[in-house]
């Protein structure tokens, strides 16, 4: 949690146009306002960006989340590309029994 939020600090401030941290804090504050351009920069472009991509992990979270409940294979990927591609294949296959876990090289059995 506090690596999100030292990201989401860097984020607001650091990018081709460098705000101060203490501005961004008197923006949203009101206590103080910026210039339109940087307003703009904030409120248009980087406080945009920045709640996309919470909202995109929150939802990649949640459907592998759903995705490994509803499968019941309690995996843990520590592999590469190719063998999360075959795990897929075979966990979508209709011939596998139900609730089975399957052990493959690069994958650890959750307890």
């Amino acid at each position: 949690m506090i690596l999100l939020l030292i990201l989401i600090v860097c984020h607001l401030t650091i990018g081709s146009v460098y705000i101060p941290f203490s501005d961004v804090i008197s923006f949203f504050l009101q206590k103080q306002s910026l210039s339109t351009d940087y307003a703009q920069l904030i409120m248009l472009t980087r406080l945009s960006t920045l709640i996309t991509a919470i909202l995109a992990g929150i939802g990649l979270s949640l459907s592998g989340s759903i995705l490994q409940s509803i499968l019941a294979i309690n995996l843990v990927f520590t592999g590469n590309l190719s063998d999360a591609l075959f795990m897929a294949f075979l966990a979508t296959s209709s011939d596998k029994p139900p609730n089975s876990n399957i052990i493959l090289p690069g994958f650890i059995t959750a307890a």
